[in-house]
């Protein structure tokens, strides 16, 4: 089954500090639903193309970036939202040691089947260390941490009938 020739590309960017007021760092976006034609079709994928993610110096090294709109087709074993991407942070340490602290490219993890045409997209980081068993979102700390990303989503869409036919196809026989 292949996508559709064009495919809408999403540039998601936010630039702050972990604050109280996003415990969860959970990042919404307003989509203009002008932005979309409606005569895409209903049956989509989202992928992370590109992005960055940079924090200050800080416990921040590697993360998760979980899609919070849709991705039916990935199982998590611990019931969070599907993972889109992660990224590992470099640090580096001088002589005198002061920490430096690099930008983080992202890994994209693979394609989501996700609602089409969204109109609001919704993603959250977790840092990949475990606390009582569980991921947890960057640790906020006394210390200001910016924390600033990047990403550019593709979302491809395919042709409902082909895939409707494409599924009963693939469709296991239930022996009765």
């Amino acid at each position: 089954m292949s996508s559709l020739k064009v495919c809408d590309y999403v540039t998601i960017h936010a630039k702050g500090t972990l604050t109280d007021d996003n415990p969860q760092q959970i990042y919404e976006f307003d989509i203009p639903n002008t932005y979309y034609s409606n005569q895409r079709s209903q049956v989509c994928t989202v992928e992370i193309t590109s992005g960055v993610v940079k924090s200050s110096v800080g416990t921040v090294k590697d993360v998760i970036i979980h899609y919070l709109n849709g991705g039916v087709n990935h199982y998590v074993s611990n019931s969070l939202r599907p993972v889109i991407g992660n990224a590992t942070k470099r640090i580096t340490t001088t002589a005198n040691e002061t920490t430096i602290a690099h930008s983080m490219l992202i890994n994209p993890t693979g394609a989501l089947l996700c609602n089409a045409r969204p109109q609001k997209i919704s993603i959250q980081f977790m840092n990949l260390t475990y606390t009582g068993g569980n991921l947890t979102p960057p640790s906020l700390t006394t210390e200001t941490q910016v924390f600033n990303f990047m990403i550019t989503l593709k979302y491809s869409y395919y042709d409902s009938i082909e895939t409707a036919r494409e599924l009963q196809r693939e469709k296991t026989p239930h022996m009765m």
